[in-house]
């Protein structure tokens, strides 16, 4: 009978052993499935981290640069610089660069170092919804100097804006910019594509929907229209300027009437006047009679002008007009390098740097953000693109470009407006001027 109970004891101690051995085994298969599981985790966040370097150092350029830069611009076109409508318009642009500066870009450096680890949903819904709008803001006020220099270039007889219409254009433009960006708030927040992985970027629960790719679509659409109606104005506007290139080497008639002279009488100078000022269709006709004709453009009398205007009185006699009266000037031509001008009815039109300087910033506006276009609409064609890492981290340095407008603007004011840079000169001449008397001060000391 003893011997009969030692096997069940026996095999009763094996099963224990048995189910021992199991999940031993088990919780060793667990903890190395966890084991490589976080091993590859962290190959994938370094390997990531390297792919993002030249981003990072690309997006820190651009926010040591456009902080101080954009900074100097408001300070120096709110203070020293004359008024004029461009004045205003360099403002309004600098102020969202400089909150793309000192919000969006530290935001975005902090989701670049931790790529996989980034886990604050609000902060990265604010930041996309800030950068969208400073974007969209920024293409209005582009748009807006672009009409004002096609008006002033091409249309120069044409009322100008009042001061209720900018306000409303203004309130307008604002109003497009908040609601073009307020999807932002609700696509982005925390993507986690396995666990362990949070970042920045568009929401899970919006992946699966249509609503990403309708709101990427609206703003590449938008973007196309701007940089199409951008392209048409200043083609516009450059075609005038190139053909005012001409009138260097033919008589260029000017009109306007100033005081009267002793060739002209006060009545006679004041009816053409009045004439210019209620005619301008004549006015014009009468400019190109007068190109027609150069061999009389030195003897221009004022019967003529009255009669080229459908003046019905003339008062004066056939005295000639000289250049000097003030009434009509023939100008033989203009100086190499001068700034090119035209006066249409007494108003002067020039295309002078100011017009370029805002070219130039406009074209940089378009260059940097079409990167960003093209390689946003290839995620959504091409959704399951395979890249070396090279590759990735090109996708990755032109993803941002669109950054760049936001800190090469004082770099184009500095390069192009000689104004700007004198203030700039004198401006760090005070600043050692004040160091100078503390660094004597103490030295006494």
């Amino acid at each position: 009978m003893e011997n009969m109970s030692i096997p069940s004891v026996v095999s009763h101690n094996n099963a224990e052993d048995t189910n021992f051995s199991t999940t031993d085994y088990v919780t060793v298969q667990a903890i190395n499935v966890s084991m490589a599981t976080l091993s590859h985790m962290i190959t994938m966040k370094d390997q990531m981290y390297h792919i993002l370097i030249p981003s990072m150092v690309l997006t820190s350029l651009f926010m040591v640069v456009g902080i101080p830069g954009n900074m100097l611009v408001i300070a120096i076109y709110c203070s020293t610089m004359r008024r004029r409508r461009s004045k205003k318009f360099i403002i309004l642009l600098a102020i969202p660069d400089i909150i793309n500066c000192c919000f969006a870009m530290p935001v975005e450096i902090a989701i670049l170092t931790n790529f996989w680890d980034f886990d604050n949903p609000i902060l990265c819904k604010v930041s996309r919804f800030s950068t969208f709008l400073m974007n969209n803001i920024t293409s209005f006020v582009l748009l807006g100097i672009a009409i004002d220099r096609y008006r002033t270039i091409c249309r120069p007889l044409k009322p100008k804006f009042t001061l209720t219409d900018s306000k409303i254009a203004a309130a307008i433009a604002i109003l497009i910019a908040v609601s073009s960006a307020f999807p932002a708030l609700l696509i982005y927040g925390t993507y986690q594509p396995t666990p362990g992985q949070k970042t920045c970027l568009i929401d899970n629960r919006m992946e699966s929907k249509r609503y990403p790719f309708i709101f990427t679509m609206f703003i590449f659409a938008g973007n196309i229209i701007i940089f199409i109606t951008l392209s048409i104005l200043y083609v516009l506007v450059g075609r005038k300027v190139c053909r005012g290139k001409h009138f260097g080497s033919e008589p260029k008639i000017v009109l306007g009437v100033k005081r009267a002279s002793s060739t002209v009488s006060a009545h006679s100078s004041t009816d053409i006047g009045d004439s210019l000022r209620a005619s301008t269709v004549w006015r014009t006709k009468f400019l190109r009679g007068i190109q027609k004709r150069p061999s009389r453009a030195n003897s221009v009398t004022s019967c003529q002008l009255s009669n080229a205007i459908k003046c019905k009185q003339c008062a004066c006699k056939h005295e000639d007009v000289r250049p000097s009266s003030g009434s009509v000037r023939v100008i033989m031509g203009r100086k190499p390098g001068a700034q090119m001008g035209r006066k249409h009815g007494g108003i002067k039109v020039r295309a002078g740097r100011t017009t370029l300087m805002i070219f130039i910033v406009t074209l940089c506006f378009v260059l940097s953000f079409v990167p960003y276009l093209v390689i946003v609409t290839m995620r959504y064609v091409i959704p399951d693109l395979k890249m070396t890492f090279t590759e990735k981290s090109l996708y990755n340095f032109f993803l941002r470009s669109y950054f760049m407008n936001s800190a090469v603007n004082p770099i184009i004011y500095g390069l192009v407006n000689q104004q700007f840079r004198r203030e700039i000169k004198r401006l760090f001449c005070r600043c050692i001027k004040k160091r100078r008397p503390e660094r004597d001060l103490i030295m006494l000391n």
